[in-house]
C-alpha cells in the first residue's frame, strides 16, 4: 500500500482479534429478524499484516488521509468489516456544517467505493474501548467538501457513541468518497462495518433491511425498497428503521397506531407515509397504553420532507408530543423518533397516525 496515503492499522491487535469480533449493537440491531440477532461479520483483516494473504483475496481496502488520489477499493457484496485507525492521519475536511451541523477538527481518513446504480451501502463506524470521541460519517462525490450533502451524512449519536449511514445509490450509480471524521479533536481507533444488502433476493433480511420477501412489489407486506408495511389499528414497528432508507411503511387509511420501542438514547425510529397535496397529517405520541408518565425520557418527534433529511416540524417533550403538518406537496414523508437526551435509558411507546383531507 501506498504509505503516504495509506493510515496503519495500529490498532488491529487489540480490537480485531478472533473471538472478540461479537460487538454488534444489540440495541440497535435486535429483532431484526423475528427476535435473530444480525450475524456476526468475517473480519477481512484479521491477518496481522497488510491485505495480501489469500483470506483477504478481493477485499484490500485502502484508507487515505486524503480523498484524492485514492484508488477505488474492492469491497465484497454482503457483509465485510475492517480495523481502522485515524490516529496517524491529519485534518483535511472541517468546514462541514452544512452537512453535519457542525465542524470537524479530528483527523480524517477517506476510502473511495464504486456504487452499482440504485445500490443500497450502510457504513457502520465503531469506537474502540475507553474511547470517547464523537464521530462522523460523510460521503462526497467529489473530494471537496462543498460537495458534503445532508441526505449523506451523519453526526446523531454523540460522544461515545457509534454513528451508522445508509445511502442508495441513483440511478446512474457513482464513485463516493467515505470520509470517516470526528467532531473531536485528534484521532480514534475502532472497526468499520460496510454492508451491501440486495432487496428481493430472498437471503432474509439484510442488515439495514427490516425484511426481504424474495421480490421487489409493493403491497405484500414487504415494499419494493424491503420496508415493512404497516397496516391494521395497532401494529408493532419492525427493527431496524432508524433511517429513511429502512424506515417502516406506514400504510395509512383512517387512523394507525404503531407500537414502537426506543432501545436507548442513541436509538431512532423511522415511519414513511405515503401522503397527498392538501391533507393533513397528526402524529401524537403516548407511553405504553396512551399513558403520559412524567419520568419518561424527553422525546423528540419530527416531521421530515420526502428527501428523508428536512425537519418540517418539531416537537419536544418529557411526555405526549404531538405533531401535525399540512402536506403541500405529494410524497412519502417520514416520522422519526428519538430521545433529546442521546445516553436517556430506552423506553416503550405509541406512536398515532391520523390523516384528514
Amino acid at each position: 500500500m501506498n504509505t503516504r496515503t495509506t493510515v496503519a492499522l495500529a490498532a488491529l491487535a487489540s480490537i480485531a482479534l478472533p473471538g472478540c469480533f461479537d460487538n454488534f449493537d444489540r440495541t440497535l440491531y435486535e429483532g431484526r429478524d423475528a427476535g435473530v440477532d444480525a450475524p456476526d461479520l468475517v473480519d477481512a483483516d484479521l491477518d496481522t499484516g497488510p491485505d495480501t494473504s489469500a483470506a483477504d483475496a478481493g477485499t484490500a481496502l485502502i484508507f487515505g488521509d486524503f480523498c484524492a488520489p485514492l484508488t477505488t477499493s474492492v469491497i465484497p457484496t454482503g457483509e465485510t468489516a475492517f480495523a481502522i485507525d485515524t490516529t496517524a492521519a491529519t485534518d483535511n475536511m472541517r468546514d462541514l456544517a452544512s452537512c453535519v451541523g457542525s465542524t470537524t477538527p479530528g483527523n480524517d481518513v477517506f476510502l473511495a467505493i464504486e456504487a452499482a446504480p440504485n445500490e443500497r451501502w450502510h457504513f457502520h463506524v465503531r469506537q474502540g474501548a475507553s474511547v470517547d470521541v464523537d464521530p462522523v460519517l460523510y460521503l462526497l462525490d467529489a473530494c471537496n467538501e462543498r460537495n458534503c450533502d445532508s441526505d449523506r451524512a451523519i453526526n446523531s449519536c454523540g460522544a461515545g457513541a457509534n454513528e451508522h449511514l445508509s445511502i442508495v445509490a441513483p440511478a446512474s450509480g457513482g464513485l463516493y468518497y467515505l470520509g470517516i471524521d470526528s467532531v473531536s479533536p485528534g484521532g480514534f481507533a475502532g472497526m468499520l462495518e460496510i454492508y451491501r444488502p440486495i432487496c428481493g433476493n430472498h437471503a432474509g433480511p439484510e442488515h439495514s433491511e427490516n425484511c426481504d420477501d424474495g421480490n421487489t412489489e409493493d403491497g405484500d407486506g414487504c415494499d419494493s425498497l424491503c420496508r415493512t408495511e404497516l397496516s391494521g389499528v395497532m401494529v408493532e414497528e419492525a427493527a431496524v428503521n432508524d433511517d429513511f432508507y429502512s424506515a417502516n411503511h406506514v400504510l395509512v387509511a383512517d387512523a394507525t397506531t404503531v407500537l414502537g420501542e426506543i432501545g436507548g438514547g442513541c436509538d431512532v425510529d423511522v415511519f414513511a407515509l405515503d401522503l397527498v397535496a392538501g391533507s393533513t397529517l397528526t402524529a401524537t405520541m403516548t407511553g405504553r397504553g396512551g399513558s403520559c408518565p412524567a419520568l419518561a425520557p424527553e422525546a423528540r418527534l419530527s416531521i421530515l420532507a420526502p428527501s428523508g433529511t428536512l425537519e418540517l416540524r418539531v416537537a419536544t417533550q418529557e411526555a405526549c408530543p404531538v405533531l401535525t403538518h399540512a402536506i403541500a406537496t405529494t410524497g412519502t414523508y417520514f416520522v422519526r423518533v428519538t430521545t433529546v437526551d442521546n445516553r436517556a435509558s430506552g423506553f416503550d411507546y405509541d406512536l398515532a397516525f391520523a390523516v384528514t383531507p
